[in-house]
Formats: structure tokens, C-alpha cells, sequence
């Protein structure tokens, strides 16, 4: 309830009475006509508040000639959409930097892409040029791995060489060439057997100082590691020495002279080769040699002394042969191993025995279970891994024995298995091949003590009859 003036009157009365107490006016209609009046005044104010609220101030009604003051008007509610303007302004900085990225990270990419893709195939060739070129220079000094693969590689091929310089010769159905570390065939086999005085385990030159002798029908040259025929295949010749100081022999077909060439192919000096004073037949193993600037030429004299030259062709001395054998060790390599034997079937029949290797300290490096090693070349007995390889031979025995048991075994019809054994004893044999390679030699052994005791009870009734033939009261 609130109080209101009578209209009529001005006293104070109730607006909830139906008429002034004191002039007995209606109340209830000067209530709403009042109400009415104020609503329009209010709409009439609030029209005018907002037409100048810009200006900070309220304009009043004068109609009813009342006094106003122009005051400031303060907002007290904040203004809408105040607090989302401070929280766009990041929204939108953030929009916009993940549209620069988007742009950089795909389409501004992709208007370079080929170039750069372009770079990247070029710098990935470049790499596996260098890459080869690295394999290519670690090779020389590459340990051979005897993996499934490279053994599979190898029992391929009829004949087998000692590997130099990480390649090793490589024989097939009469032709020579040569593999790498892993097996593979780098140069093809291509290149002729010579029936020369040739070592027991290799029929052509090793790599040395990245050259090897090839032959081709009844001429020698020499080639590179990739196969390239670096010095023409022109030399007319029963043998051609390897490399060694830049310099190598190569003996004529007659074995009448023999010439040092250099790597250009361009020859040295040339001399006579005096059967009686130098040896009447060599082999590749045991070709003169370089060593410290001279060259060593093995005499008639059963190897013993050596004839030495200057590199200019001059005679200057000679050497023993135990004088040679350890230059040529030392040349060769700084660690090396001696064989041993070990008896098999001790006492019976078909004893035998086969070769393993010890190291300088006595130790059992490769056990004896191997008919032969390929020795260090010029040395008796002298073993060097090479490429952390050694060669090693089997025989495998058959057919009618050829020689007695003093002077080895022989079968007409043996046949060589050549393969590789390594510094821990594993070798590229299967165990069935090492298997029928022992029964056939136990067979042939026993073959040749049967033989062996029938010549000697032969040899005991020879003895009688001449015996008996020369004293004739021992006939009676």
C-alpha cells in the first residue's frame, strides 16, 4: 500500500481507498488516469534518453515549467558483447597463424616440390656412388663372412684360389675368373687354364698391388679389379709374375729370357734366362719376386740360392733360400701359422692322418681335417690367412691305387674339392662331403697296406729262391 494526494483536495490518502476521506473524491479513477499519465511520461523520457545518450546527459520535460539539473549519466550495466570482443581478438590471431602454416607446410610446398625432389635423388645417387666407391676400397681388406650364401656361392665352381686383395681366382669348366668377398662372380669366367708347372692349389695369378695376370689362348696381360685389361694381353709367354714394388717378370715362351715391366706395360730390362744357371721349371708360386728394391731369381741348384738384380737390370749378389723365405713371410703378411698332423685309425690298416694349422704359440687355430693349405708363395710351410681365409683341399679317392703308402696315396681317379676355412675352424664343406672323403680314404688306405704286405711277402719269396739258387746244399 502507498500513499497518493486526492486531486481534488492534496491531502494524503491510500491508494487503495475508493475516495479521499476528506473531500470524498473517487480515488480509483485519479489512480488510473495517474498510471497512464506516468506511462507516457516514462515512453516519452525513454525516447529521449536514448536520442542523447550519446552525449552523456538527460534532456528533461520543462511542459510542467520544473527546475532540472543536467547531470552526467554513468552506465551501471556493462556493455554487451564487451568481454567477447578481448576474447576474439586471440581467435582470430590464432586462425590466422594456422593458416600461414597450413599454407607454408602444403601449398607453398608443392610449388618447389620437384626441385627438391629432384636434390633429394640426386643426393641419394651421390650417396650410393660413394657407397659403392666404399665398397669397393673396404673390399681389399674385406673379411670373408662364410654365410649359406657364400658357401652355396663357392661348391659351384671346379677350382678355387687363395683370396688377394678381396678377390680370389675362381675356376668353371676350364675358365678362369674371379669373385669377391661375398661370392659373387665380379669378373666372369672367361679366362684360360695354362698346363704349366702351376702351384698344387692355383692355376692363375692373384691380385697384388690391384693387378693380376690373365691369359688368353697362349698370350698373358693383366687386369684390374674391375676386369678392365690395363696392360694389353700381347705378351707372348709360359708365365707371368705378379706385381710387387711396381714391378713384375714375365718369362717368355721359350723360358729363354725374361723381361721386368712396369704397370704402364713398358718393359724394364730384359735378360737371357740361362737354363743351367737359373731354374729349368718354375712355377707361378715361385716366379722371381721384388723385394726392397731388388729382384730375386731362383737358381738351377733345386731353388736353394737366388740370383739378385737392381732395378735397373744389374747383377749385384745372390741369396739363400732361407734368406728369401723370410722377406717373402714378412712381405707378406705380419702373422702366420704352421701345419700339423694328426693319425687317424692309429695301428690299423687304414690309418692316415691330415693337416691342421697352429698359430706362433702352439695353439690349434684350424684342426687337421684337411688333405692341404695353400702356403705363402717362395716359403715351405709358411701359412697367412688372406681376407681372414685360408684355402684348404680334400680328396676324395677312387678307382686303382697309383702309388704305395711310403709315397703318399693316389688313386687313378681322385678327385680335388677345393673350399675356404676360417681363423674359428668353420669351413665351406658339408659334413656328408668330409664324411665320404674320409671312407674313401680309409679304403684306399687299406687297399695300399694290403698291397703293401703283398709286395713284401712277394719280395720274401724272391729272397728265398735266390737264396737257394746260390747255395745249393740249402736247395737239398
Amino acid at each position: 500500500m502507498a500513499l497518493i494526494k486526492c486531486s481534488n483536495c492534496g491531502h494524503d490518502v491510500s491508494d487503495k481507498a475508493k475516495a479521499c476521506p476528506h473531500c470524498g473524491c473517487p480515488i480509483q479513477a485519479q489512480t488510473s488516469e495517474n498510471i497512464d499519465e506516468e506511462v507516457i511520461e516514462k515512453e516519452n523520457v525513454n525516447n529521449e534518453t536514448s536520442n542523447n545518450d550519446v552525449m552523456g546527459v538527460f534532456v528533461p520535460d520543462n511542459s510542467d515549467n520544473s527546475d532540472y539539473e543536467t547531470i552526467d549519466v554513468e552506465d551501471d550495466e556493462p556493455e554487451r558483447g564487451g568481454a567477447w570482443k578481448w576474447l576474439l581478438v586471440p581467435l582470430v590471431l590464432l586462425l590466422g597463424a594456422c593458416g600461414y602454416f597450413a599454407y607454408t607446410k602444403y601449398f607453398a610446398k608443392s610449388a618447389t616440390e620437384p626441385a627438391e625432389s629432384t636434390i633429394e635423388l640426386i643426393a641419394e645417387e651421390q650417396g650410393n656412388n660413394e657407397e659403392k666407391k666404399e665398397d669397393k676400397i673396404d673390399e681389399t681388406n674385406a673379411i670373408v663372412e662364410l654365410t649359406p650364401e657364400f658357401i652355396a656361392a663357392v661348391q659351384k665352381y671346379d677350382k678355387l684360389s687363395p683370396f688377394s686383395e678381396g678377390l680370389a681366382a675362381v675356376c668353371r669348366n676350364g675358365k678362369w675368373g674371379y669373385i669377391n668377398t661375398r661370392g659373387e662372380e665380379v669378373i666372369p669366367c672367361k679366362y684360360v687354364d695354362y698346363d704349366g708347372y702351376s702351384s698344387y692349389y692355383e692355376s692363375t695369378e692373384s691380385f697384388h698391388e690391384g693387378l693380376a695376370a690373365i691369359k688368353k689362348g697362349d698370350k698373358w696381360g693383366y687386369i684390374n679389379a674391375r676386369g678392365e685389361e690395363v696392360i694389353p694381353i700381347t705378351f707372348r709367354a709360359s708365365l707371368a709374375g705378379s706385381f710387387n714394388e711396381g714391378l713384375a717378370v714375365i718369362l717368355n715362351e721359350n723360358e729363354t729370357r725374361f723381361t721386368v715391366i712396369d704397370k704402364q706395360g713398358n718393359t724394364v730390362f730384359n735378360r737371357p734366362w740361362i737354363a743351367e744357371n737359373y731354374a729349368m721349371y718354375i712355377s707361378s708360386a715361385e716366379m722371381p719376386i721384388f723385394i726392397d728394391g731388388k729382384v730375386y731369381i731362383p737358381t738351377s741348384n733345386s731353388f736353394t740360392n737366388y740370383i739378385i738384380y737392381d732395378k735397373q737390370g744389374n747383377k749385384i749378389g745372390k741369396a739363400s733360400r732361407e734368406t728369401v723365405i723370410k722377406k717373402v713371410a714378412q712381405n707378406y703378411s705380419n702373422k702366420h701359422y704352421t701345419s700339423f698332423t694328426k693319425t687317424y685309425n692309429s695301428g690299423k690298416d687304414n690309418e692316415y692322418y691330415l693337416t691342421g694349422l697352429k698359430d706362433s704359440n702352439g695353439k690349434v687355430v684350424v684342426p687337421a681335417l684337411y688333405d692341404g693349405f695353400s702356403e705363402i708363395p717362395f716359403t715351405d710351410d709358411i701359412y697367412a690367412a688372406s681376407n681372414g681365409v685360408f684355402l684348404v683341399t680334400l680328396e676324395e679317392h677312387a678307382g686303382e691305387l697309383c702309388t704305395g703308402p711310403g709315397d703318399g696315396i693316389y688313386t687313378e681317379d681322385m678327385k680335388t674339392h677345393y673350399g675356404y676355412v676360417d681363423l674359428k675352424g668353420k669351413d665351406t664343406f658339408s659334413n656328408k662331403l668330409k664324411q665320404r672323403c674320409r671312407r674313401a680314404l680309409e679304403i684306399a688306405c687299406s687297399k695300399a697296406a694290403q698291397q703293401e704286405s703283398e709286395d713284401f711277402e712277394q719280395e720274401r719269396e724272391l729272397y728265398e729262391q735266390e737264396r737257394e739258387y746260390n747255395d745249393p746244399e740249402r736247395a737239398k
